[in-house]
């Protein structure tokens, strides 16, 4: 069994970092530390020329609520043959399986890694090492992404492709008043309901819609109608005719007295079509359409036509929720996945049963 304890206890992206930074100190020549405000990313890489690049990263959302935790959520417990941890699925534990299977079966050298630690919020470093792998011409055949997929039915996730984002505030504007006198005032909470349904109805098996949260001005006691009130709403959409057909629906709301603001934090991504690769039903591999955002979308443009580039990590079931966990016989099949992936350098290897 692989001991995960000892990245998962690191609670701040700075230990984390440098705990793999000495881990792979005397595997790498070259090792780049970026750092771009409380971002940071580190690239290590032998030779100009390489098989394939790693991108993991070792930042995770909030725990929420600890208490509802069964243990501490940056401790390694493992309950009912389950490794509970926040990050164990997404994404240290692919990365220390990673990093454990490198360094043990890597001989060539010629396999580079980018870690991030913004790629949950704004993934500023990530596009830094992009640029920096741009400008000293670091050439990559394949890139191999471990964001979590899992496994399906006794097969290998593979994800080939990413959802696009968007991210829209609507804006309702009242009129602060007294509860008790609301004649006088206007709640804007009363009209909250409009917008939601307005978009909630486009949602289906390919496209996400979620309310994230709703914002209001707190005020001491029960007996004030607040002024505004502001709703945060997602869509994961998969190509971009669908989002800008929501778009404009969305912003016929405006002639109803809404403020709407769009912000697409990431485009709909289509890595390779990897079916070309591996047939439409191969029976050791479970291709996955959805996704939300991730690096992918930045470094895909390191590869040529030729090159591959997909996910393939542990579950993806319990990602950013209580109790974040994952099966303790996931891990050797993801390591020996991850060792035929670092002998071959090639997407091939997925073919080879578990």
């Amino acid at each position: 069994m692989i001991e995960l304890g000892g990245l998962i206890k690191y609670i701040n992206i700075k230990s984390c970092m440098v705990y793999i930074i000495r881990s792979l100190t005397g595997f790498y020549k070259h090792i780049k530390i970026i750092r771009k405000g409380y971002a940071v990313s580190c690239i290590f890489y032998n030779r100009k020329r390489n098989k394939l690049l790693f991108l993991g990263h070792i930042d995770t959302v909030s725990e929420g609520e600890i208490k509802r935790w069964v243990s501490f959520p940056y401790t390694n417990v493992i309950r009912k043959n389950r490794y509970i941890a926040r990050g164990m699925c997404d994404m240290k534990g692919a990365l220390y399986v990673f990093i454990k299977a490198l360094t043990r079966y890597s001989k060539d050298n010629d396999i580079a890694c980018v870690i991030s630690g913004d790629e949950e919020t704004t993934s500023i470093s990530s596009m830094i090492a992009y640029r920096y792998i741009r400008k000293h011409n670091i050439h990559i055949d394949n890139i191999l992404i471990g964001e979590p997929t899992g496994l399906i039915k006794e097969r290998i996730g593979i994800r080939f492709a990413r959802r696009g984002s968007l991210n829209i505030c609507v804006k309702i504007d009242g009129k602060q008043g007294h509860m008790a006198y609301d004649d006088d005032a206007l709640n804007p909470y009363n009209r909250i309901c409009y917008p939601i349904e307005k978009v909630i109805k486009y949602r289906n098996k390919k496209n996400a819609i979620n309310v994230c949260y709703i914002q209001s001005r707190r005020y001491s006691g029960y007996n004030v109608i607040p002024r505004w009130v502001k709703i945060f709403i997602n869509i994961r959409y998969a190509n971009r005719h669908y989002a800008n057909y929501i778009m404009k629906n969305i912003i016929h709301v405006r002639y109803q007295g809404y403020q709407v603001n769009i912000k697409r934090t990431g485009s709909a991504t289509l890595y390779r079509n990897i079916l070309h690769y591996l047939g439409d039903d191969h029976p050791c591999v479970n291709v996955i359409y959805k996704g939300g955002v991730s690096d992918g979308r930045i470094f895909r443009r390191l590869i040529s036509k030729a090159g591959i580039i997909c996910e393939v990590g542990l579950s993806n079931n319990h990602i950013h929720k209580i109790n974040e966990r994952v099966s303790v016989y996931d891990i050797p099949c993801l390591f020996y996945v991850y060792k035929n992936i670092i002998l071959t350098k090639t997407l091939r290897a997925l073919l080879v049963p578990c």
